[in-house]
């Protein structure tokens, strides 16, 4: 492991500020030097401090960073360069490596710090907003949204360090936009979300004071939907990491999406994809809870997109997936929307699905049969009867699982509970056939 014990890395420092300053040195090469020096300084050890001889050289050391950093965001035109460092600290800022993550933020809060002195640039164009397509595109066009992302959850890292750091930054960034948006008419940029009307210092105490919630609620009006989605995607991944971050604190991140799916809810695929590929890392039941309350708020609000979002990840057939169709198979309110997008939807299901498909087809009219308001107990028997022998026993357990939550449905208990009594009684229980 590198250590710390000359001022080499400090005079190299400050000596390429000198150059940016000066003009002489090379574009193609700041990208390369960045990446030497943030590797150099961040990856010390975590008690690089207290190993120096003198506590001045680490501190020293940083600072130079510090100056080195600003040198080059000054001297590049329009402040372009900002951008690109953000983008390369942002790596730094993951939460299971303490000492590494403080000392990338408290980078960044520098950073934040001299964009709010020097507010020359429009917010928009410096973090990816001056293309209007990018609203309304993908959400690597939303830098903003990456920023506060990461940001956010560093906010609610259990490292009190890192917790004041990230908080700071945001303060600054806060400052920043509240300047920009002086700046900015809504004639000047008509995509530029307004403000609901707070003081700029009554800002500046809320970000202070408040929860991480409360944090995400202050910028939210200031962001559109895809910057949302990035701060979510960063919430959903370090829940898996119960160790580093306040559970409870990223818990409430999703909650705000969950009460406003409208806005925060629009990227449906990516954030399906997200749940997934997280979902058998997190362990919390309280976590997998706001998980599958999002599930349910995305079905709510877009059925179709969700429907086709995780049939595109059931091909796996793996427990992540089944998890994620059994919230939905268990939800009275959406139950129907989900069965009826599914019957809708079968010719998507014949390309992503990996079942032989008239089995899945046979068992999807089936599901639908339930909830057919003219069909009888006795008729769906006799369907069934006829198709069982089509049915793919692995897709026979979200049957019984809809059978379950239709009974709790008041206008459907009877046909309901007769139906799965008819089940139960040719030897099917729980998705296996009784010997």
């Amino acid at each position: 492991m590198d250590h710390l014990h000359t001022a080499v890395r400090q005079q190299a420092m400050r000596t390429l500020a000198q150059m940016s300053k000066a003009g002489m040195l090379l574009e193609g090469k700041r990208k390369s030097l960045l990446e030497a020096c943030f590797r150099k300084v961040f990856l010390l050890p975590p008690d690089a401090a207290g190993q120096c001889q003198d506590s001045f050289l680490y501190f020293g050391t940083l600072d130079a960073m510090d100056i080195l950093l600003e040198s080059l965001v000054l001297s590049s035109p329009g402040h372009r360069l900002l951008k690109r460092i953000l983008q390369m600290l942002l790596p730094f800022t993951d939460t299971k490596h303490a000492a590494v993550c403080e000392r990338a933020v408290a980078r960044i809060v520098k950073l934040a710090e001299l964009m709010a002195r020097y507010p020359s640039v429009q917010i928009w164009s410096l973090l990816g907003h001056d293309d209007s397509s990018s609203h309304h595109g993908t959400i690597n066009n939303c830098f903003l949204g990456q920023l506060l992302g990461h940001l956010i959850v560093c906010r609610s890292s259990k490292v009190w360090e890192i917790q004041q750091e990230a908080l700071l930054a945001l303060h600054h960034l806060c400052r920043y936009i509240q300047q920009q948006k002086c700046m900015t008419s809504p004639e000047d940029d008509p995509e530029l979300p307004q403000g609901g009307g707070k003081t700029e210092a009554g800002k500046y105490s809320c970000i202070c004071l408040c929860s991480t919630r409360d944090t995400a609620k202050a910028f939210e009006e200031y962001l559109h939907p895809a910057d949302k989605t990035f701060i979510l995607l960063r919430a959903i991944e370090a829940m898996k990491d119960s160790h580093a971050c306040d559970e409870e604190e990223l818990i409430s991140i999703v909650n705000v999406a969950e009460e406003e799916p409208a806005s925060w809810l629009t990227e449906v695929p990516v954030i399906t994809r997200c749940i997934y590929k997280n979902l058998q890392h997190i362990s919390a039941a309280s976590a997998r809870h706001s998980l599958n309350l999002l599930l349910i708020s995305m079905a709510k609000q877009y059925p179709r997109e969700m429907i086709l979002s995780l049939t595109d990840i059931s091909a796996a057939c793996d427990s992540g997936a089944q998890a994620m169709w059994e919230v939905l198979l268990s939800h009275p309110l959406i139950l129907v929307e989900v069965l009826r997008e599914l019957n809708s939807n079968l010719q998507h299901l014949q390309l992503c699905w990996p079942f032989r498909f008239h089995r899945v087809e046979a068992c999807i009219r089936l599901l639908v049969l339930l909830v057919s308001s003219d069909v009888t107990p006795e008729e769906f028997a006799r369907r069934y009867h006829v198709q069982k022998s089509q049915l793919h026993p692995r897709l026979f357990s979200p049957m019984l699982q809809s059978l379950v939550t239709l009974s709790q449905s008041s206008d459907r208990v009877s046909r309901a509970q007769s139906s799965e009594a008819v089940l139960a009684s040719w030897g099917w229980a729980g998705g296996n056939a009784v010997a």
